[in-house]
């Protein structure tokens, strides 16, 4: 038997990709469009239980500015074919809703910046570190669906026809596949960073571009025909977004009274819906010489949802372990800010430290012993190490020079062989042959 050989595997690294140095800027999404697709997905869904031509007439309020001029009332009011109906569609965003407080933004454009890159990226062109982040929202919209059919008869049987084949009182689920419209100025940014000839804010060589970005995409990247500003597009389609809808209530009415006979007969439907849709995008680069937009305003031509960078922010990624070779413990992802950078920085931990930490710091300082042994306090600023001290009587931090930036992250490492140590020792204190032990009343 012949001998196999076998070759020498690269080594590969499991877990996410670590830049040296990255600066990072952000653009909110397309809230109208995500609002124009819900819509449009919404309307599909309803007719497709209908046959063609049932209605004569429709009106979908807020879809085109032109359709103002046509008010609902006009639409139902018409003189209809018989055994055709009028339609007027009512979609309304609930601002309100938040997807369980999993939506809410409280902490602001600066701190919400810093928390991009802990998104997965769908764009990732490792090689020369540039990558797109996106983190999407749940829209609930509520649509009102009113119908005008011109007899009691029609509006009874369509009144049960619809009981039936919406199933009012359930809800319904779908995967779909969504085009996510990327911004174009966040486009223009990876094309002139990843060196392509842009000229009249359109890139040159589209196709080249193209095949690059779905070279280094999870997603596929399209470029096709925008209707709302009648212009060429990129879009990222994302494949099974999932899509609620909750059948609320369908009521009836008694028809409207002209002398002695009642006519237009109304049915009335409302249903709520839960759509994914792009909340905002995030570009990442470690470019030093590319110059990235830090606020651009609104163009109502090219960019009728008013799409604008928020922020823009440099940083490096925290090592895991320090100097020592100490486990990064805790990294505060919320950032400490301080308006004053003319003198040095000055952090009080005692909010941070609780629980078991803050024990195990007056355990040692009732030894004399300082938590130094053990603890390291590190505050990255500007992308570097701030260079400080630790009061440990108060739990207070001074840097020796002021910062560069307002905006700081606190991080601990901790010697972990002597901390594991030392709770070993603090739970033999009950007993080794203990499984349970240290209980306290909250």
């Amino acid at each position: 038997m012949a001998d196999f050989q076998y070759k020498e595997i690269d080594p590969y690294t499991i877990g996410r990709k670590q830049f040296d140095f990255l600066r990072s800027s952000v653009i909110t999404a397309s809230l109208s469009t995500s609002y124009s697709q819900c819509i449009e997905f919404v309307r599909a869904w309803f007719y497709d239980k209908f046959e063609p031509g049932f209605f004569e007439y429709e009106y979908i309020d807020g879809t085109n500015v032109l359709n103002e001029v046509l008010k609902p009332k006009d639409v139902i009011l018409v003189h209809r074919k018989p055994n055709t109906a009028s339609i007027v569609i009512t979609p309304t965003i609930d601002e309100e809703f938040s997807n369980e407080n999993r939506d809410l933004e409280m902490e602001g454009t600066n701190l919400f910046i810093r928390r991009t890159m802990n998104t997965t990226p769908f764009f990732r062109d490792y090689k020369h570190n540039r990558c797109i982040t996106l983190e999407t929202r749940l829209l609930s919209m509520a649509f009102n669906f009113k119908i005008k059919v011109n007899t009691r008869a029609q509006q009874l049987d369509l009144f049960e026809y619809m009981r039936k084949a919406f199933r009012i009182g359930f809800t319904e689920s779908y995967y779909v596949d969504e085009d996510f419209v990327l911004p174009r100025r966040l486009m223009l940014c990876i094309a002139e960073d990843a060196g392509f000839n842009i000229k009249s804010d359109t890139v040159v060589d589209n196709f080249r571009f193209i095949r690059y970005l779905n070279k280094h995409s999870m997603v596929s990247i399209l470029y096709k025909h925008r209707s709302t500003t009648n212009n060429k597009a990129y879009y990222a389609r994302f494949p099974e977004s999932y899509v609620h809808f909750s059948m609320n209530n369908l009521s009836k009415d008694d028809g409207e009274r002209n002398g002695h006979i009642n006519s237009e007969f109304g049915i009335e439907m409302n249903i709520e819906v839960k759509w994914p849709a792009p909340a905002w995008f995030a570009y990442h680069t470690n470019n030093k010489d590319f110059n990235l937009p830090r606020f651009v305003p609104a163009d109502s031509i090219k960019d009728p949802e008013f799409m604008f960078t928020v922020d823009t922010f440099e940083w490096t990624s925290i090592p895991d372990t320090n100097e020592k070779g100490w486990l990064l413990y805790v990294k505060d992802e919320r950032g400490y800010y301080e308006e004053n950078t003319k003198e040095p920085l000055k952090i009080e931990f005692e909010e941070y430290f609780e629980g078991e930490l803050l024990n195990l710091i007056k355990a040692h300082m009732s030894r004399y012993i300082s938590p130094c042994l053990f603890m390291d306090v590190a505050i990255f600023n500007n992308g570097k190490r701030l260079p400080g001290h630790m009061v440990w009587e108060n739990l207070t931090w001074t840097s020796f020079e002021p910062p560069e930036d307002g905006y700081s992250s606190i991080v601990l490492y901790m010697d972990m062989d002597y901390v594991n140590n030392q709770r070993i020792f603090d739970f033999d204190l009950y007993g080794l042959n203990n499984r349970i032990g240290n209980e306290k009343l909250r």
